[in-house]
């Protein structure tokens, strides 16, 4: 019953150290910068009016202006404009649906989820992997000493030892998801 109690506590904490290198893994892989690039000569044509409110003014693109994005998001697509009646340009906020050329801005989005995916993949892996490794390590480790302790009889502190780093791996876990 010992045996296969201390068995139980093991894997607990295997999977636990397993859990906590996966989970970091793919929050290591978010942080990895994948550019979305708008292609060379690529031009949207507004099909509606779009009306940036600036504090002091307000930059109206009337429908039809055709105009090259300088950043493409899954939200938010930026333009510069020059108005006829201004000499400055303005950096313009507008979203894929006033354009006409939805199709190509999804496809271009489609893309770029798909070469995103293509780099955070082999992050991804690595981690699981380290984090078989680390788990099969401490089973082996936790095994021989849980052992060692169980032939002294050393029972009270085979347990509290192993209670404490159960308490231990899930507090790291829980900290490392928020």
């Amino acid at each position: 019953m010992k045996k296969v109690l201390i068995l139980l506590m093991l894997l607990i904490e295997s999977v636990g150290l397993f859990a906590i290198q996966r989970h970091l893994s793919i929050a290591k892989s978010w942080y990895v910068p994948v550019k979305n690039e708008v292609p060379e000569g690529f031009q949207l044509t507004t099909q509606r009016e779009i009306i940036n409110d600036w504090i002091d003014y307000s930059v109206v693109v009337p429908a039809g202006t055709t105009v090259v994005p300088t950043y493409l998001s899954t939200d938010l697509i930026n333009f510069e404009y020059s108005s006829p009646d201004s000499n400055s340009h303005d950096l313009i906020l507008a979203v894929p649906e006033d354009f006409v050329e939805q199709d190509q801005i999804a496809q271009i989005f489609k893309d770029y989820q798909n070469k995103a995916e293509q780099i955070r993949k082999p992050i991804i892996r690595r981690g699981i992997v380290y984090g078989v490794v680390c788990g099969l390590c401490w089973f082996i480790f936790g095994g021989i000493s849980s052992l060692l302790l169980l032939r002294k009889q050393k029972l009270r502190l085979l347990f509290v030892s192993q209670t404490i780093v159960i308490v231990a791996t899930y507090l790291f876990a829980i900290i490392t998801i928020i």
